[in-house]
């Protein structure tokens, strides 16, 4: 294996993760809208001023309640934003692939379908849509090698590293 190659099974793995990464946003979504439910339920403080940056006043009971609900939100959406920010990120790499390999991109890794259902849909055995869309990924690599345009490697090093 060279490292094209090698490169080029990194972003198939990261293809691979989507699912991973949409169920991932679900459930912190679902976290974050709890957190935001119980914040809701319990009164909102009275004496004590809660925003990002600090807490000024006498905290009562229930406000410390409210800011430790507000603090583990907080965890909470930046993990969430973290989540949306890789999945925009794989999203993005199939953008730089070509029409035909989007299509199997979205197809397999974006919406589950079986390779059986993808061979029948489009009369290619797995090898070949395999085959196709890999081709994209090692060209994305080659770019990402040779080109001298900053997006390209802008864009695969967000990709790569999930910043």
């Amino acid at each position: 294996m060279n490292l094209i190659q090698i490169e080029s099974e990194k972003l198939w793995q990261i293809l691979k993760s989507y699912h991973l990464v949409v169920n991932e946003i679900k459930i912190y979504q679902g976290m974050y809208d709890s957190f935001q439910e119980k914040i809701e339920s319990i009164q909102k403080p009275s004496a004590v001023r809660f925003d990002k940056e600090k807490v000024t006043g006498t905290p009562t009971p229930k406000d410390t309640i409210v800011n430790a609900l507000y603090s583990e939100q907080m965890e909470i959406e930046e993990k969430l934003n973290d989540a949306k920010a890789r999945k925009a990120a794989i999203e993005e790499l199939c953008s730089l692939c070509s029409e035909e390999a989007q299509v199997f991109i979205e197809d397999k890794f974006f919406l589950g379908v079986k390779w059986y259902d993808m061979e029948t849909k489009y009369h290619y055995n797995m090898g070949t849509i395999r085959n196709r869309i890999f081709s994209e990924l090692e060209h994305i690599v080659m770019m990402k090698q040779y080109d001298h345009q900053t997006s390209v490697k802008k864009h695969l090093r967000r990709i790569m590293t999930g910043e």
